[in-house]
């Protein structure tokens, strides 16, 4: 099939064929699996740095609440980036299993588009999510700064470019590789089809930021078929990984910004 009409295939949201060898099942399981072990990793590894770095705030709330804000975050932020990595690691091993090659797999080769039409999908992404924030915000108001009260106080502190790291390269590669490269493919193999597994993998992206209000789900629900669509136009997960890094991006520069305002206020 040409390429053209591959992407009348996968436009017209039709089944398509995928490189990867995962069925389903098993697929959505090493998600669910990789889900409750971020959970896990997350605990273990903030409790290793704070015990490093404060032990005496282990196993005493007292000595915890005296913590200052960054004291606490930090631990956070460091154990999110090192199960980031290891995570990243895993979708890459159980790509590569029974021989298959994990870069396939994963849909990351060459994108179709050009470099330059890359950069303005990445850009046109980018605004578009904004205009689709900033409708949800309208329609629906909450207070930005409450959804990650964390961001503005590392943005503003020494260790912002540690949260850039987690930002910008971690989380859209993690969560990249592992829905829209990993388990989007295997159910879109399925009767769910294209449509449906842009939905299900949506849908169990948006639960990774369950403590959000109701109205960031839908918006991260929303972004998530974003993304699934530029996948699907581009044949490569490089774009969406540039999109969502971009997107967070922003999102860092506009918690730097509402901090720096919030200090001089």
């Amino acid at each position: 099939m040409s390429i053209a009409g591959r992407e009348r295939r996968l436009w017209s949201f039709e089944r398509a064929d995928f490189a990867t060898p995962w069925k389903p099942v098993p697929a959505l399981a090493a998600v669910l699996a990789m889900m409750a072990l971020m959970l896990l990793l997350d605990v273990v590894l903030f409790g290793a740095i704070l015990a490093l770095r404060h032990p005496e705030a282990v196993g005493s709330k007292a000595a915890y609440d005296a913590l200052s804000d960054i004291d606490k975050y930090l631990p956070a932020i460091v154990a999110g980036v090192l199960a980031q990595g290891l995570l990243i690691a895993g979708v890459f091993y159980l790509a590569g299993r029974r021989g298959a090659d994990p870069w396939a797999v994963l849909m990351l080769g060459p994108p179709r588009t050009g470099p330059g039409r890359a950069a303005l999908t990445v850009a046109g992404f980018v605004a578009a999510t904004f205009v689709l924030a900033g409708a949800v915000y309208v329609i629906f108001p909450y207070d930005p700064m409450k959804v990650t009260p964390f961001m503005g106080e590392l943005a503003a502190s020494p260790y912002w470019w540690l949260l850039l790291v987690m930002v910008m390269a971690g989380a859209p590669l993690f969560e990249e590789l592992w829905f829209r490269g990993f388990l989007f493919p295997a159910l879109a193999k399925s009767r769910l089809g294209v449509a449906g597994a842009a939905m299900v993998s949506s849908a169990l992206w948006a639960s990774m930021h369950l403590g959000y209000p109701p109205q960031v789900l839908v918006l991260v629900f929303l972004i998530g078929l974003m993304l699934t669509s530029v996948l699907l136009r581009s044949g490569s997960l490089w774009l969406p990984i540039l999109c969502h890094a971009a997107y967070n991006g922003s999102s860092f520069l506009y918690f730097l910004w509402a901090a720096e305002q919030a200090a001089g206020a």
